[in-house]
């Protein structure tokens, strides 16, 4: 783990070093390339969108057990427990799972016939109904996603390189300034039904429904014969599914995202002219990304009349490298002004990964870029 950070460190470094060198680069070319004709400014609105935001992870109903079958009495399907079902229940007995057969039962009770399969193999089955459950953020979930949309100010110096009838190239320095970008994910607790089935196979005679074994078992003096043991594990649980139940759990998990996106370019720009007055140009850019990411993080679990609440915020600040490739149109209005629209797409090398509460927030600033710029040539 080590060795693999200090990679990801080294690249960064790498990254950084490749970008500064660019910028360097560059302006040691400005007085060469001022020669090459006149000096330009340009400023404009810009969008950027295409941005997207993962979340992952758990959350706090889940880590401390009230999101989970162990919540709400049925345990872990894989674990000596006590279940307590809408129809019956299967507990732990005196020998807590290390009797003679190993992970069995005294304990044991059964509501209705139909829950008793006497076809081989021979099942019991029991339910539970209206177990609260966050389905993206249970271990394994899929997560949430959202895109983001900012919008800000691009400001560009061109220096001429190189001018023909036709063509032209220019030295770009570029800033632009993103802010406004925000990401929302909600996600509602929804009710399921779980089943669970237990293999009775080679139990006979098979006690009748409203069977109630009990703790103790035979030693135990309340109890009354037979003595019948079971699994108590089940052999399967059924993947969980939408309850019929009336809505009864108003929980949520909230995420608000707000991010801020500063960006150093520089690149070549070739134009062509297509006209008296219009100009057609593209720029490839490799750029600095300073990019400043806050989320707010707000969690509320009720559940059998018991309300818990959580609130966590964190954020980051990080510089990335970007590569980026962007198009227009220029109009010129005379007297050395112009405007004119863009629109392009930049990659960001890496995303930018932390903690929220158990939440891990993944970001990827990549993200298409459009917008209008008005300029003067000097």
């Amino acid at each position: 783990m080590a060795l693999k950070q200090t990679k990801g460190k080294d690249m960064k470094q790498r990254q950084y070093r490749l970008g500064l060198c660019a910028l360097a680069l560059a302006a040691g070319l400005l007085p060469l390339a001022a020669q090459g004709g006149d000096v330009w400014l340009s400023a404009g609105p810009v969008w950027r969108g295409g941005m997207d935001v993962k979340f992952s992870g758990s959350s706090y109903a889940q880590t401390l057990g009230l999101n989970t079958d162990v919540g709400v009495g049925i345990g872990a399907a894989s674990a000596y427990a006590d279940r307590t079902y809408d129809d019956g229940y299967v507990n732990k007995d005196s020998s807590l799972g290390g009797g003679i057969v190993p992970n069995t039962t005294w304990n044991w009770g059964y509501n209705t016939p139909g829950q008793y399969n006497a076809a081989a193999p021979q099942t019991l089955t029991f339910q539970k109904q209206g177990i609260p459950r966050y389905s993206s953020f249970t271990d394994g979930g899929a997560g949430g996603k959202d895109d983001m949309l900012g919008a800000g100010l691009r400001l560009q110096a061109g220096f001429p390189v190189k001018k023909g009838d036709k063509w032209s190239v220019d030295l770009v320095l570029g800033f632009q300034g993103i802010w406004g970008a925000e990401g929302k994910f909600r996600e509602n607790a929804g009710l399921v039904d779980v089943i669970d089935t237990y293999d009775v196979s080679g139990i006979a005679p098979f006690p009748g429904a409203g069977h109630s074994g009990t703790y103790g078992g035979p030693f135990d003096p309340a109890a009354t014969p037979p003595y019948t043991i079971i699994p108590n594990l089940p052999v399967s649980r059924a993947p969980p599914a939408p309850s019929a139940v009336a809505p009864a759990v108003q929980s949520s998990i909230a995420f608000d995202v707000d991010q801020s996106l500063y960006q150093l370019s520089v690149g070549p720009q070739i134009g062509l002219k297509a006209g008296k007055r219009l100009q057609f140009v593209t720029t490839p850019t490799i750029s600095l990304i300073i990019l400043d990411v806050d989320v707010q993080r707000s969690e509320t679990f009720f559940y059998g009349g018991a309300l818990s609440q959580w609130s966590d915020r964190a954020g980051q600040r990080e510089v990335n490298l970007g590569l980026g490739i962007t198009g227009g149109a220029n109009l010129n209005l005379g007297k050395g002004w112009f405007t004119g629209v863009f629109g392009g797409f930049e990659w960001v090398m890496e995303n930018m990964d932390f903690t929220v509460g158990p939440n891990r927030v993944s970001v990827d600033a990549s993200g298409w870029t459009a917008g209008l710029a008005f300029g003067k040539s000097f």
